[in-house]
């Protein structure tokens, strides 16, 4: 990106297609995860009554809908955030969080690291289409938030700088054991 910079990409994918469009196809295919989630299935294993889970996802997201439609300055720009917290507090209280695993969990542990690394190159192969995607999102995820913003992220800082941010930020949450971050973060 740096180098050739983002000229072929918008040639290739004009922010018309990459924008808004797949985000919307991203979010319409995770659909089914959530309303699996919604009534309590974890894979197919029902790990929570459905009519437990129903209330817990139900208050949630109309705490979510609420804190977008009514809350005032910060608070509204974290309405997802809230609906969850709101969600885990009522799971808490219906006692479907179990705290048992946390009791037992070793707090500060060393993971065991395999020198030399292994790479199994059917395996980078297996997953390199899979890094595309990602790629594409964070170029739509961008395009997108300088449309809202009115400025041009694509020139400043350049989406090779917030390619490589969004890359690190995966990095330093698998490092630590987390799931990679899914939205660029711009100042």
């Amino acid at each position: 990106m740096r180098y050739f910079g983002v000229g072929i990409i918008t040639r290739v994918f004009p922010p018309i297609v990459v924008g808004p469009p797949v985000i919307a196809v991203i979010g319409l295919s995770l659909a089914p995860v959530a309303v699996s989630m919604a009534v309590g299935l974890a894979g197919d294993t029902q790990v929570v009554p459905v009519n437990t889970a129903l209330i817990i996802s139900g208050i949630s997201l109309l705490t979510t809908m609420v804190i977008f439609l009514f809350a005032k300055g910060w608070l509204k720009l974290i309405p997802i955030l809230c609906g969850i917290a709101v969600g885990y507090v009522v799971s808490v209280a219906l006692g479907v969080v179990n705290f048992a695993p946390i009791a037992k969990a070793t707090w500060l542990a060393v993971p065991q690291f395999v020198f030399p690394p292994e790479w199994n190159l059917a395996a980078v192969l297996f997953i390199l289409p899979v890094a595309i995607a990602p790629a594409i999102e964070h170029f739509g995820d961008i395009l997108t938030i300088s449309s809202v913003t009115g400025k041009d992220y694509l020139k400043d800082p350049g989406v090779h700088r917030t390619l490589l941010g969004d890359g690190v930020a995966t990095f330093v949450a698998a490092l630590a054991g987390g799931p990679p971050p899914t939205r660029p973060t711009l100042k």
